[in-house]
């Protein structure tokens, strides 16, 4: 037997607003964060659309369940506790997987909000209890029997309470999908950075070995076909890397040193080569190199 069912009708009927109390004392909780998610959209338009416009939902959907709550229809409650469980079956959920993924610093805030949640069900479903021992014992109508009817403030509350308050719940996964999709990005990026710096390790190494003794054609020719090596490889390295990521656009820049090695090559490999010209083009090649490893540094580089 419950403590519900041990008071006394004076204490039972005493009782009957606490269920309104507490519905209402939600609506005005959630009433505040809406405000707060509108002066948010001076800062953030996206909220408008991802947090704002669901929560208000879920507000005015608390606002009208707690009327339903205020007129003695349980049902208001019962829909509140029904949507808030499901939260903390979310939540508990959320907990675990972050431990099962051996990152419990992450579950904290899941574990936080199902703690929290649950005393709020608890106090709700004392509420909730009350009325219904009051139509169980024929006192629902000594204290609610002039209310107008709460049906349709259920249904339509109800609707609004349950689509905002998980459409909010949706919202606040997009800037966790999005943060996964740049980390995921970055990654892979980096994986790319990993590929561009085993290039320089290796076919620009030796092509700068090929260059150090330019005396004779057939050495001309060795520096020839290594920059033809690396020309290809930075080809392949292009084709993988996003055109629009940074480190498409620094590639560019190697691209072009590249070509200018290999252009000052192709002078010096001719019959009557200009000497001044292939050395303008090398030097122009080797400055361009220095100006993309200093950005490439930065950007790839451990800190």
């Amino acid at each position: 037997m419950s403590k519900v069912q041990l008071l006394p009708d004076e204490k039972l009927i005493g009782r009957a607003g606490h269920a309104a109390r507490n519905l209402f004392a939600i609506a005005i909780l959630a009433t505040i964060l809406a405000v707060c998610l509108g002066m948010g959209c001076a800062f953030e338009p996206k909220i408008v659309v991802w947090s704002a416009v669901p929560w208000i939902f879920a507000t005015c959907g608390c606002w009208l369940l707690a009327i339903a709550a205020k007129r003695g229809n349980p049902k208001a409650v019962f829909i509140v506790m029904v949507v808030l469980s499901i939260h903390c079956f979310l939540s508990i959920n959320a907990f675990c997987i972050t431990i099962i993924r051996s990152t419990p610093s992450g579950g904290g805030g899941s574990l936080l909000a199902f703690v929290f949640i649950f005393l709020i069900i608890v106090v709700l479903d004392r509420s909730r209890a009350v009325l219904m021992e009051m139509k169980k014992r024929g006192l629902w109508n000594q204290r609610f029997g002039s209310s107008k009817p709460s049906k349709n403030l259920c249904i339509l509350g109800g609707s609004f309470y349950a689509v905002g308050y998980f459409g909010f719940l949706v919202s606040l996964l997009v800037p966790a999908i999005e943060a996964a999709k740049n980390a995921k990005a970055l990654a892979e990026e980096r994986r790319q950075a990993q590929a561009v710096i085993q290039m320089i390790q290796q076919e620009e190494a030796d092509f700068f070995k090929s260059m150090q003794s330019l005396d004779d054609p057939k050495a001309v020719k060795n520096a020839l076909a290594k920059v033809d090596v690396l020309d290809q490889k930075v080809a392949s390295l292009q084709v993988e890397i996003p055109a629009d990521g940074t480190l498409a656009r620094i590639m560019k820049e190697y691209k072009r040193a590249v070509q200018d090695w290999k252009s000052g090559l192709i002078e010096l490999d001719n019959p009557v080569p200009d000497l001044k010209a292939a050395k303008e083009k090398l030097e122009y090649g080797d400055k361009i190199r220095n100006e993309f490893t200093k950005e490439f540094d930065k950007k790839f580089s451990p800190k």
